[in-house]
């Protein structure tokens, strides 16, 4: 099974970062010891839904202005954080939840991700966790997560429906296929029901039928 994931999306806006949280908790709930590295840089979410400090973070750990140690929040950094008392009730297996915040914005952030320090961080992580999910920005506008992909075992794609062009979703598909992303599926978000619970149930009835075909050959 693959250690360390790379979660991210055509474009901007598509529930990329609430499906990584979802999928981080998900997994602490099944007893695995859980990472979520915020690496969108260029605009960083994690840290400010679960309320923590975006520094020290992942530029500081590749720049060694700061250890692993010193920049991995716990859950007690949680509890302390603006996430709020309630959700942790309502949600057992936090406390195998870790988060690296992504730090300060780099000038070039496609330099950082593009490290040596930076591959050597991703093999020392999954040495340490279970799972280790990568907040990664959107394909197209940028390249950061093309240069990851290489490096990391498992991409989820994120593709919120109706929003844009299934000529996108397949643009995204080609060049996360030629950056060597070993691509594990694609979440849909945004979907909704439009075929009404009836259609079901009169399907299910017409498929028990057998056909003439069969049934001559059952005589």
């Amino acid at each position: 099974e693959p250690k360390t994931l790379m979660v991210t999306s055509a474009s901007l806006s598509e529930r990329k970062t609430s499906t990584v949280i979802n999928l981080a908790i998900t997994f602490g709930q099944m007893g695995k010891k859980v990472l979520i590295v915020e690496a969108d840089m260029r605009r960083p979410a994690i840290h400010q839904i679960f309320g923590l400090k975006k520094e020290p973070g992942l530029s500081e750990i590749i720049v060694q202005n700061t250890t692993l140690e010193e920049a991995t929040r716990t859950f007690s950094d949680l509890v302390l954080g603006g996430f709020g008392l309630e959700e942790f009730l309502t949600a057992p297996g936090l406390d195998n939840l870790n988060i690296i915040t992504s730090g300060s914005i780099p000038f070039n952030p496609s330099e950082i991700l593009a490290s040596g320090k930076m591959k050597t961080l991703i093999v020392k992580l999954r040495e340490i966790y279970d799972i280790v999910i990568f907040d990664a920005p959107p394909v197209l506008p940028l390249t950061d997560t093309l240069i990851m992909a290489p490096h990391i075992e498992g991409t989820i794609l994120i593709y919120q429906v109706g929003r844009m062009a299934r000529s996108a979703l397949k643009r995204t598909k080609m060049l996360l296929d030629n950056a060597q992303a070993k691509i594990l599926g694609i979440v849909l978000t945004g979907v909704r029901a439009e075929i009404s619970p009836d259609y079901y149930h009169h399907y299910y009835r017409y498929s028990e039928k057998p056909s003439k075909r069969k049934q001559m050959k059952e005589e």
